[in-house]
C-alpha cells in the first residue's frame, strides 16, 4: 500500500511566503474585515440612490469624480489599513509569543503584515473605483489615474506610521464582533492625520491645474 504523503499546511516554501499566507488567512477569516469592506459599497450605492454626485458637482465642478473616487478610496483604506495595519500585532494573540521566540527575524515579521494590510487595502480601493465607475458613473482617465495615484501614496503613508502605531499603542483586539474594541486617541490621530496627509499632493495638483485641463464627465 502506498502511504499517503501529509498535505502540507501552507502553499509556499520559504519562511516569508508562510508568515504571508498566515497573515493572509487571519485578515481573510476576520469577521470584522468583511464588514470594514462593506461599508464603503453600501455608500456608494446610497451616493447612486440619493443622487449625491449631482450635489457635490455643485461644488466640484469639473473635478467631482475625482474628489469622490479619492474620497470613498481613502475612506476604504482608512477602515481597513487603520484597523488592522496600524494594530498589527494585535489579533496574534497568543501566538506573538511564538513569533518572537521562533528563529525568524522579526522584521520579517512585519514586512509581510505590511505587504499583505497594504495589498487588502489596494485592492479594496481598486475595486470601490471599478465599483463606482460601473454603478456610479464612468470617469476620465485623467480623474482615475489621480485617484489610484492617491491611493498608492495614502496606503504607503498609512503602513508606515502603522509601523510606529503599532509598537507605541498596541490594543488589545477582539475578533468577533460581540465586544467593540477601544481606539486609543493616538491610534485615531494617526490615522486621521495619515489620511489627510495623502490628500495634500492630489489638492496641491489640481490648484495648480486649470478645470479645462481635466476633461467634462457628463
Amino acid at each position: 500500500d502506498v502511504v499517503s504523503q501529509p498535505r502540507p499546511s501552507f502553499l509556499g516554501d520559504s519562511v516569508f511566503s508562510v508568515l504571508v499566507e498566515r497573515e493572509a488567512r487571519d485578515l481573510l477569516h476576520n469577521p470584522k474585515v468583511r464588514l470594514l469592506c462593506a461599508l464603503p459599497m453600501f455608500l456608494t450605492i446610497l451616493l447612486k440612490l440619493v443622487q449625491a454626485r449631482d450635489v457635490i458637482r455643485l461644488v466640484g465642478g469639473e473635478h467631482t469624480d475625482v474628489w469622490i473616487i479619492v474620497l470613498l478610496t481613502t475612506y476604504g483604506g482608512v477602515v481597513l489599513a487603520a484597523n488592522f495595519a496600524q494594530n498589527a500585532f494585535a489579533y496574534d494573540g497568543p501566538g506573538l509569543v511564538l513569533l518572537f521566540s521562533a528563529p525568524i527575524q522579526l522584521k520579517d515579521v512585519l514586512l509581510a503584515k505590511n505587504v499583505v494590510h497594504g495589498l487588502s487595502s489596494l485592492g479594496l480601493g481598486l475595486l470601490l473605483l471599478t465599483f463606482y465607475s460601473g454603478y456610479v458613473h464612468l470617469p476620465t482617465l485623467p480623474d482615475a489615474i489621480a485617484a489610484l495615484a492617491t491611493l498608492l501614496f495614502q496606503v504607503g503613508l498609512i503602513l508606515a506610521v502603522g509601523n510606529i502605531l503599532s509598537v507605541v499603542a498596541p490594543r488589545k483586539f477582539h475578533a468577533g464582533m460581540q465586544r467593540r474594541d477601544r481606539v486609543p486617541p493616538l491610534t485615531t490621530a494617526g490615522g486621521i492625520l495619515a489620511a489627510m496627509g495623502a490628500l495634500v499632493p492630489l489638492k496641491l495638483v489640481l490648484g495648480q491645474v486649470p478645470q479645462s485641463a481635466l476633461p467634462l464627465s457628463l
